[in-house]
């Protein structure tokens, strides 16, 4: 049912979860038979891994491949010496890695399960890997850095804000330890995007420290870089502000960072400029 093309989507997908639980039954299972139907679970997995662009809607796509990488990470455990049979799932889940059109998430988790594999002995590209797993801690840190972005240029162009009309008022002030009032802190980004940031990053650092135990050099330079990433994450979950991100854009990707409009470092006093055609200094367009 979970490959048959002509099976509605919900159907295919209320399937997969079903061998999901059967996984987590053979983890269990003392049986001696287990490896066996394992493996024969393995063609069902890679076939999901490998499915073309218009076999589902995009989301159930993306759930149904993020699912079937989890399932393969935890067939590695009960395949022993046999893990190979997952050669498949692993060079479809590097094509999936490596296609930036793909979702962040699912990228992500693809490095998971490479991780793992590697852990397994399957033998991987490694260092590409890592290279792709860098890149995507910044296309995380940009995901979310042009929300903020985008909600400043809102504000610019509008006058209006999420915390308050004309982006002043009673909401944004706070008090001192003097009882002298003070302007609050503005925070654009809603903590739920801190939550998924900080999952993002842990989950990438936590990877790169589990495939750089698989090289030869410069293993310690990236569980150094690994460290750092996972400090950020950490971070995020328990500082969750504008600035925690914004210090690991200039961090992780400095060139991202849009200066801001009041920032006179930003202007080029040798160098005239029309305002009429001159984009505004925290247009979301920069970071495109």
């Amino acid at each position: 049912i979970i490959s048959d093309d002509s099976v509605t989507p919900a159907v295919r997908i209320a399937a997969l979860a079903g061998l999901g639980k059967r996984i987590q039954e053979l983890e269990t299972s003392s049986g001696e038979n287990k490896q066996v139907e394992a493996a024969t679970i393995v063609p069902t997995l890679n076939k999901i891994l490998s499915l073309p662009v218009k076999s589902l809607p995009p989301i159930g796509r993306d759930w149904m491949q993020g699912r079937a990488l989890e399932y393969s990470s935890n067939l590695l455990s009960i395949l022993g010496d046999k893990s190979q049979e997952l050669d498949g799932a692993v060079k479809s889940a590097i094509t999936i890695l490596k296609d930036s059109d793909r979702a962040i998430d699912l990228r992500i988790r693809t490095v998971v399960f490479l991780s793992y594999s590697a852990n397994a002995g399957i033998t991987l590209p490694t260092d590409e890997i890592l290279t792709a797993a860098d890149e995507l801690v910044k296309t995380s840190l940009r995901d979310v850095y042009g929300i903020i972005q985008d909600k400043k240029f809102e504000e610019e162009i509008t006058g209006l804000s999420d915390m308050g009309m004309g982006g002043g008022g009673p909401e944004m002030m706070g008090y001192d330890a003097m009882g002298m009032p003070v302007e609050n802190e503005r925070n654009y980004l809603p903590i739920t995007y801190f939550v998924r940031a900080s999952w993002r990053l842990v989950t990438l650092a936590d990877s790169m420290t589990r495939l750089a135990q698989q090289l030869d050099s410069d293993k310690e330079q990236y569980e150094d870089r690994a460290k750092l990433i996972r400090s950020y994450g950490v971070k995020f979950y328990e500082e969750p502000k504008d600035a925690s991100l914004t210090s690991a854009v200039e961090t992780f990707d400095p060139e991202s960072i849009v200066p801001e409009a009041n920032d006179p470092e930003s202007k080029d006093p040798g160098k005239e400029t029309d305002p009429e055609t001159t984009p505004k200094k925290l247009s979301p367009f920069k970071l495109r």
